[in-house]
């Protein structure tokens, strides 16, 4: 799941920068992919980066601001939908559950609650799967 939407990430960055006209879209699309793997951290430093080459190439706010942003935002769109959609359909969950649990665990924990959202969740319902008196819970969470 990780490659794949580290893959998405790349590809939609690269056509964003190309269309952009970013020189050394490739290269900066790869890094995107790559730091995507880091989260929240990772999306910053693309953003921070592609923004600094921005301003170096073009040397206008809105360029960089549209640089950084869409970069942003690529990485936000595919972290917050697709990897959300992919888990529920690999863990055979229902994708608002995880979302809902993603919600929780990062107002409860922050940073570290959005990491283990999803381990967690997936330990209940497999957990109230093989536990008589909590099989509703296990469909509830199930797809």
């Amino acid at each position: 799941m990780l490659l794949t939407t580290n893959m998405l990430v790349a590809l939609l960055a690269w056509l964003a920068f190309r269309w952009i006209g970013l020189e050394n879209a490739g290269a900066w699309a790869v890094a995107a992919g790559l730091l995507h793997l880091i989260p929240y951290f990772g999306p910053a430093v693309t953003a921070t980066a592609t923004g600094m080459a921005a301003f170096i190439q073009f040397g206008d706010l809105s360029t960089v601001l549209l640089v950084a942003g869409g970069s942003l935002a690529i990485a936000t769109a595919v972290g917050t939908f697709v990897t959300t959609w992919m888990t529920g359909k690999i863990a055979k969950m229902n994708t608002a559950a995880i979302f809902i649990s993603l919600l929780f665990w990062g107002w409860l924990w922050g940073v570290w609650g959005m990491l283990l959202s999803i381990p967690i969740i997936v330990i209940v319902k497999v957990v109230s799967q093989n536990v008589v008196q909590l099989q509703p819970v296990a469909e509830l969470l199930g797809e």
